[in-house]
């Protein structure tokens, strides 16, 4: 096979001279959304849990951060798809649902549609109020599960991996 950046040929992410894997060779360069320090976070995350930094993971990372707002999965297997041609859209929901476990991005299920994500960055947990005629939602500040609701489950055993919560309703324009 010669030699193209579309094979399936793992490549190797090891930090190194020539090697390094920084937000600063991706599509997260002079964004106007995430810091690139958040996207080197969520990188050094999904790393540390065992995965990959996969060109194709990467800049799915890299788009979601670079872009404020929601997007779904379509929106965003079809702009991977122009710098990975042979990306499937399988892929692309793999990895979107893998940074949401993580926490990376946050899962937003509008009313009557599919998922969208946004990106949070590691660390930064936030929840949703969305519109149910226009589909629109409102970043909320605040967790409104108490601390000691994790720690009842931690003693009962349970690891949380992640969790959702969305409040519906009619946004000002539609009311």
């Amino acid at each position: 096979m010669a030699d193209n950046k579309n094979s399936k040929v793992p490549r190797k992410t090891a930090p190194g001279p020539g090697n390094s894997r920084t937000p600063k060779k991706g599509p997260a360069s002079g964004s106007k959304g995430a810091a690139p320090d958040a996207v080197q976070a969520a990188l050094d995350l999904l790393k540390s849990e065992g995965f990959r930094i996969t060109p194709q993971r990467e800049d799915i990372l890299g788009l979601l951060a670079k872009r404020k707002g929601s997007h779904s999965v379509q929106a965003v297997f079809q702009e991977i798809r122009k710098k990975h041609r042979a990306i499937s859209l399988d892929t692309v929901y793999r990895t979107l649902s893998t940074l949401a476990n993580l926490g990376v991005l946050s899962q937003i299920k509008l009313h009557g549609a599919d998922l969208v994500y946004e990106f949070q960055g590691a660390g930064h947990h936030h929840h949703h109020a969305v519109c149910l005629n226009c589909g629109g939602s409102i970043c909320l500040s605040v967790c409104p599960l108490p601390e000691n609701f994790f720690q009842d489950l931690e003693r009962q055993e349970f690891r949380v991996i992640n969790h959702a919560f969305e409040v519906y309703g009619y946004c000002a324009s539609c009311q």
